[in-house]
Order: C-alpha cells, then sequence, then structure tokens
C-alpha cells in the first residue's frame, strides 16, 4: 500500500512474484534398495521413490525419469524400465528376463528432470537386488560311479562334490543313502565311507541322494557300485561313468 500526499491519496499495488527455476528436483534419499524376485515376469513393477521439485507450476514438475546403469560390463541392456503412472506415483519395471543365477545385483543411475527453463535435473542410485528362488536342482556331474575298495573298515571311498547353482539354503545340500547299504555305508560331512565290521558281497549297488534344503527341496541321484577286493591294500580305486 502506498500513501501519496498533496493531496492525498491511497493506491492498492499488487506484486505478483514470479517463479524461476531456481531449485532442482530431489529425491529423499541418495540410494534405493530394491528387491526382486527372479520369477518377476515381464511387465512386473515396483513402486520406487520418485523426486520432488519445490518451484512453482512446470517449473515444479518432474517431466520425465530416465534409468541408466551406473557401470555396464556386459552387451546386454539392464532387464528394467521406469515408469511415471498416472496416479503421480513412479515405478520401476521388468522388461526382461531375470535370472539370478546370471546376475544378482544391478546399480542403476535414476535420473529426474523438471519441465522448467532452463531443465534441472537430480539422481539417486537404484541397487536392485536379485532374490534367488530354488529353480536348480543339484548336480553331481556324473550319473554312475564304480568304488574298488579293499575291505577294511571306516575307509573314506569317494568324496561326494555335488553342486547347486543356488544360494543360501536353495543351494545347501544334504546327502543320503537310500536301501539296506546304509547300514554298510555313512556318509560324513562330505565323505562316503565304510562302517566299523562292515561285510558287504563282493559287489555292492546302491544310490545316493543330494537334496537341497529349499521349498520345495530338489534333489538328485548318484549310482554307486562298490567292488570288494578283500586282501588289496591299496587306495581305493574310482571309475566314472
Amino acid at each position: 500500500m502506498l500513501i501519496v500526499s498533496s493531496p492525498p491519496s491511497i493506491i492498492h499495488v499488487l506484486i505478483d512474484i514470479l517463479d524461476v527455476n531456481d531449485n532442482p528436483p530431489r529425491f529423499p534419499v541418495d540410494i534405493q534398495k530394491i528387491e526382486i524376485p527372479e520369477t518377476a515376469p515381464v511387465g512386473w513393477r515396483v513402486s520406487i521413490s520418485g523426486a520432488t521439485d519445490p518451484d512453482h507450476a512446470e517449473n515444479g514438475t518432474i517431466g520425465k525419469y530416465e534409468l541408466v546403469e551406473t557401470l555396464i560390463t556386459v552387451d546386454t541392456p539392464a532387464p528394467f524400465g521406469v515408469v511415471q503412472g498416472p496416479d503421480g506415483f513412479v515405478y520401476l519395471e521388468v522388461v526382461g528376463k531375470l535370472d539370478r543365477e546370471q546376475r544378482e545385483l544391478y546399480s542403476m543411475r535414476l535420473t529426474a528432470t523438471d519441465n522448467g527453463r532452463p531443465e534441472l535435473s537430480a539422481s539417486c542410485i537404484l541397487n536392485i537386488i536379485i532374490l534367488d528362488i530354488n529353480d536348480n536342482p543339484p548336480d553331481f556331474g556324473i550319473r554312475s560311479i564304480t568304488l574298488h575298495w579293499n575291505g577294511l573298515p571306516n575307509t573314506q571311498l569317494f568324496q561326494l562334490n555335488a553342486t547347486d547353482a543356488d544360494s543360501g539354503d536353495n543351494g545347501h545340500l544334504i546327502y543320503r543313502i537310500h536301501g539296506p547299504a546304509s547300514e554298510m555305508f555313512s556318509i560324513n560331512g562330505h565323505f562316503l565311507v565304510t562302517q566299523n565290521n562292515t561285510e558287504c558281497l563282493p559287489r555292492c549297488e546302491f544310490v545316493i541322494e543330494a537334496r537341497d534344503s529349499g521349498v520345495p527341496p530338489l534333489s538328485t541321484t548318484l549310482n554307486v557300485v562298490v567292488v570288494v577286493e578283500y586282501g588289496n591294500e591299496h587306495e581305493p580305486n574310482i571309475n566314472i561313468r
């Protein structure tokens, strides 16, 4: 309000402060951690924290989001995109097949750009972790094995070395001997050993199962033949098929 004298009068003045684009967008955190199951199909989405802008009107409106890998080590592009929904929320979208055994972590840079002139932008990091599911059975690498044993008790016949491409409990293996052979042989850690006072036919055949600890568990088997050669004090001989 201005007061002007001679003659005195009152003039009302309306001052409109015009906004300029002097504030870049802001993310609530610098790093976001997202966990996605490796079974997530193409089109699967998860909500992520978007950016805000304290400016007014178009200057304060987020016009676009861009997602790029922070470090590209392979030719195959990361199977993710970013979508700004009509509800105003921002989503990370799966756009390709996921396989945790091929890759379990992606580090992506999410950039938000406003509609101001000139445009201003800001970025945060998305650490995307692919969660393992139990989709790989154990693998002995062979289907059957023949062992030659000298008949001595407490002999280590063979080291069991099945593998499992999954992680955690999904890749933790437990071995078990099936059938009557469990009375003559046992598994000590990763070794197939003979029991005390073991009496075996000249040829024993049985199956060893490797089972993981996933839910549900997956398993595989190995056919084992033990040929007894009493009086042979040499180390067991192994034939693999």
